[in-house]
């Protein structure tokens, strides 16, 4: 560019602004053009003659627009430019939070569309399976969400709690809180080998160690046009451990009896205590958690008590089916949501609170969070206005040159002699050059105001 105002100036700092390009052009210069000049030495060359120019237009705005000496800068400056990078500082600052709470308002639901539940004994014998979809998941109505948020204020329980449950409560809308009802039969007939039934009787008949009980759940979600992300998981599973304690003789006996096949009324039912999680926080790609401040509020509620039982089909002749059926012990007074189907009915009911998705186009973004920006995008652009408006200590010599008339022409003398390929000159010119920019003093002469560049 050979002219100097603020236009050029604004296209140039742009031009060096886009990553790679004066790279590119610098190197493809050095590759095409005859020139003494090593491709080391090509570079400091280009960069001292990007800094004389951008100088070169800063003295021409001096002396189009002089600012007199010892004269208040205008409240309009003040405001103009002040007011502009303070404006900017205070949305660096503040933008992770907004963006979070603008774009929580785009989030979209991400329910369940299958729920599978494995009930094992110890580790080795899987006696009820079972899978809810479609109408077996079903969404809270207005209705179900108001009185749920009603059933977690009791008199009883501490305002602290009671806060806490409804900061997690007010992060949803009826649509993210899902009842999965399950039936209570299980799909798969009961069967097991002498040696498996041997090891769990045994282990039953021990009074050294407690027998495990495992109620394990898989979740199978859909998140809409996120099947290739990272941050969402479409199957995710947990599971919640009861042991059947050394001295509940009741529960062991029942069971051996059930495994030895000695089924009477008095023995083909017993009940696991505290078995089945009836709240669950769904992640999105982490494991399902128990929420801590509901198990505080519903503490006889938040873990439903199982009824298990064996029955045999009758009608067959001689026929050794068998079958597990679970029955949810649920307290009559408890909460009961509208989708939640009774145990009358044969069914047991979990109530999912579903962490919505924030859609795809904004996904790279909200997936490392509020701290993932603070110290990916703010710190960057605070290290960026650091070193802009603090970290000129180490250029002064080189940015405040008063008069830089006398190096633009001696800039422009390489460039001739390399055009008409006196490159011995040109190599001697720029090795003078380099050595104007090691000499201070020879500095402050080549650019004191009162050089004639003529």
């Amino acid at each position: 560019m050979k002219r100097f105002n603020y236009v050029n100036q604004v296209l140039y700092r742009i031009y060096l602004f886009i990553p790679f390009l004066l790279e590119l052009r610098t190197i493809m210069d050095w590759i095409f053009t005859d020139t003494a000049l090593d491709l080391t030495s090509w570079l400091q060359l280009e960069d001292i003659y990007s800094n004389v120019y951008l100088l070169k237009c800063g003295r021409w705005a001096e002396e189009k627009y002089p600012t007199k000496r010892g004269v208040p800068r205008t409240k309009v400056s003040k405001y103009g430019i002040g007011g502009s990078l303070l404006a900017l500082l205070i949305l660096l600052i503040w933008f992770p939070l907004l963006f979070f709470s603008f774009t929580s308002s785009f989030y979209e639901p991400n329910p369940p569309t299958e729920v599978s539940v494995e009930i094992k004994l110890g580790g080795y014998l899987p006696i009820y399976k079972m899978t809810a979809q479609d109408r077996d998941i079903t969404s809270f109505t207005n209705a179900d969400y108001n009185s749920f948020r009603a059933a977690l204020y009791l008199p009883k329980i501490a305002p602290a709690i009671e806060d806490t449950a409804y900061a997690f409560l007010r992060d949803y809308n009826s649509n993210d809180i899902h009842c999965v009802n399950l039936f209570s039969t299980s799909v798969d007939l009961w069967e097991i080998s002498q040696p498996i039934r041997d090891i769990v009787i045994n282990s039953l008949k021990s009074n050294s160690t407690p027998v495990p009980v495992r109620f394990s759940y898989t979740i199978t979600r859909n998140p809409p046009n996120q099947d290739d992300s990272e941050d969402i998981a479409a199957v995710v599973s947990g599971e919640k451990t009861t042991n059947i304690a050394i001295d509940d003789r009741q529960t062991r006996n029942a069971l051996i009896d059930i495994l030895n096949g000695t089924l009477d009324t008095r023995t083909r039912e017993f009940t696991i205590v505290q078995l089945m999680p009836r709240f669950l926080h769904v992640k999105p790609k982490a494991k399902p958690d128990s929420i801590k401040a509901f198990e505080k509020i519903f503490l006889w509620d938040y873990y439903a008590n199982i009824t298990m039982s064996v029955y045999q089909t009758r009608s067959i002749p001689n026929s050794t089916s068998a079958w597990w059926e679970m029955s949810e012990n649920r307290r009559a007074n408890g909460f009961n949501a509208s989708c939640s189907l009774l145990p009358s009915r044969n069914y047991m009911t979990m109530i999912f609170f579903n962490d919505k998705i924030s859609p795809a186009n904004i996904s790279f973004l909200t997936r490392y969070g509020i701290v993932g920006i603070y110290i990916s995008i703010v710190s960057v652009f605070a290290s960026f206005l650091r070193g802009q408006l603090f970290g000129t200590t180490k250029t002064i010599m080189f940015d405040e040159l008063p008069q830089v008339d006398a190096l633009w022409y001696f800039l422009t003398d390489i460039y001739l002699l390399r055009t008409v390929r006196e490159h011995e000159i040109e190599a001697d010119f720029f090795d003078r050059l380099i050595y104007i920019y090691r000499n201070p003093q020879v500095l402050l002469y080549w650019t004191r105001e009162t050089t004639n560049t003529q």
